[in-house]
């Protein structure tokens, strides 16, 4: 299992030989990029100028420690904010909705009274339509009750009798067909 490779190193010693790989190509993103620079420094920098060194990394650090915990407080404040926001806006769905709900309750009872208003008004209708049928059969009871005596009266008149198979509503004199008609 001994496989050479060309990426391996000897170690000094008797260990296992460290791995050795090029270097990687460099991020775009700025905070990576700031991060390998800062740490590229610092390896750099060396001796005498330690003291500044450490007083450079301390600035640097309180500003990023500054910038970090200005954006928490934004985020925080916007959090607060919404946090603030939220049940109102809860309890403007909650009333749109009640609202809605009562509206849809009002229409439904509206739908109800208009059914029973048509209900009542078919059942009139009905009921008149049945009286003008049993006027109707009355009328022409009375039509067919009064036909003979109407002859006997009217035949004189008349250019013969009718011939019988004439219709009977051709029979009846102009006054009494119009009250029949109508």
């Amino acid at each position: 299992m001994e496989e050479s490779d060309e990426a391996m190193v000897p170690h000094s010693g008797t260990g296992m030989p460290i791995a050795v790989y090029p270097p990687l190509p460099p991020y775009t993103d700025p905070e990576l990029t700031l991060t390998r620079e800062t740490t590229t420094r610092t390896v750099v920098m060396q001796g005498g100028e330690t003291h500044r060194q450490v007083e450079a990394l301390a600035q640097h650090s309180a500003a990023v420690q500054q910038m970090t915990a200005e954006q928490l407080g934004q985020v925080k404040a916007q959090q607060e904010h919404l946090a603030a926001k939220t049940p109102e806006y809860l309890q403007q769905q909650h009333d749109r909705n009640s609202a809605i709900h009562e509206q849809q309750q009002d229409m439904k009872q509206q739908m109800e009274e208009q059914r029973r208003f048509l209900e009542i008004q078919f059942r009139l209708l009905k009921a008149a339509e049945e009286a003008v049928g049993l006027q109707e059969q009355r009328l022409e009871s009375l039509a067919e009750a009064v036909q003979p005596h109407l002859q006997a009266r009217w035949g004189a008149f008349e250019q013969g009798p009718a011939p019988p198979s004439v219709n009977r509503s051709s029979e009846r004199p102009a006054a009494l067909r119009g009250l029949l008609s109508q």
